[in-house]
């Protein structure tokens, strides 16, 4: 079962979208495909800031952890091009060809997020059992 410091950021992200879509704003379809395009930013970055979680609370940085938040960096850039082209190809008469383009970069841009935020929560999850087994640490703050 995920813990409540993964589900927390999620359930913040959920209600990010429900504003954007329905404060200040009329509904129409327009604005829905804009969210729908946006949303796997916002899930790339929620991935990276758990990466960087992961990378500052992990006590052993070996090679593997230092590049984790490299990598996501280099996923947000791919996931944002992505969505900048999806954008171009939602403004300009499509062909037939461009929609099965532009319906498989939205189903690419979710994949490639969704793994990287399933994979950095399962770090975390994973370091927080790690952390419960050695049992409660004292934890100096600096002041």
């Amino acid at each position: 079962m995920m813990s409540l410091k993964i589900i927390i950021p999620c359930l913040v992200l959920a209600v990010k979208i429900v504003m954007k879509l329905f404060v200040n704003r009329r509904t129409e379809s327009k604005h829905f495909f804009e969210l729908v395009y946006e949303l796997p930013i916002d899930i790339a970055f929620l991935s990276f800031s758990f990466s960087i979680v992961y990378f500052f609370l992990d006590e052993v940085i070996d090679k593997s952890t230092a590049l984790i938040p490299i990598f996501l960096v280099v996923v947000c850039m791919v996931v944002v091009a992505i969505f900048r082209y999806c954008r171009f190809l939602d403004d300009v008469k499509r062909t037939s060809w461009q929609t099965v383009l532009l319906i498989f970069l939205i189903v690419f841009n979710y994949s490639i997020s969704s793994y990287c935020l399933f994979s950095t929560a399962d770090h975390l999850q994973t370091m927080n059992k790690e952390l419960i087994k050695e049992g409660p640490q004292k934890i100096k703050i600096n002041q």
